[in-house]
């Protein structure tokens, strides 16, 4: 994942959370350490926070800065009903996308906009999906 990705999922993120109430646990000191490079640092950091949207957002964001793409999918099976958060639901898209798991990103970006239609990170991340590889069923055909 490039750094300019990342911090273009990054801002957004901000944004959204600037707006939000749910999110009360403070995870600066750990969100400090990924805007670093350090994220070693910043991954034990968002492990001791209590699970919330924002520290799992977070802590995905930086396992999957620091090439722990699977480690950051993992993550969001331990929590009840993740599905139901459309914030989590278009992280693990954006997670499958990396992998390439085309046909479960899709799947995940359209239950995230059926539930918040004008969720702007799953309305660029599902446009940018469709603009790179159209259907992906047909790509691995040719």
């Amino acid at each position: 994942m490039t750094y300019t990705k990342l911090r273009l999922i990054s801002i957004t993120l901000l944004i959204y959370f600037s707006s939000v109430d749910l999110f009360s646990q403070d995870v600066s000191l750990g969100k400090r350490y990924f805007f670093s490079g350090d994220y070693e640092k910043a991954i034990k950091e968002l492990r001791t926070n209590r699970p919330t949207v924002e520290s799992l957002l977070w802590l995905s964001l930086t396992l999957s800065a620091n090439g722990r793409s699977g480690e950051a999918l993992d993550i969001f099976t331990n929590v009840p009903d993740w599905q139901r958060f459309v914030p989590l639901l278009n992280r693990v898209a954006e997670i499958e996308y990396d992998l390439g798991h085309y046909d479960k990103a899709k799947t995940l970006f359209q239950k995230a906009l059926q539930q918040k239609s004008r969720f702007i990170p799953a309305q660029y991340n599902y446009g940018k999906m469709q603009y790179e590889w159209g259907n992906p069923a047909e790509e691995k055909k040719n």
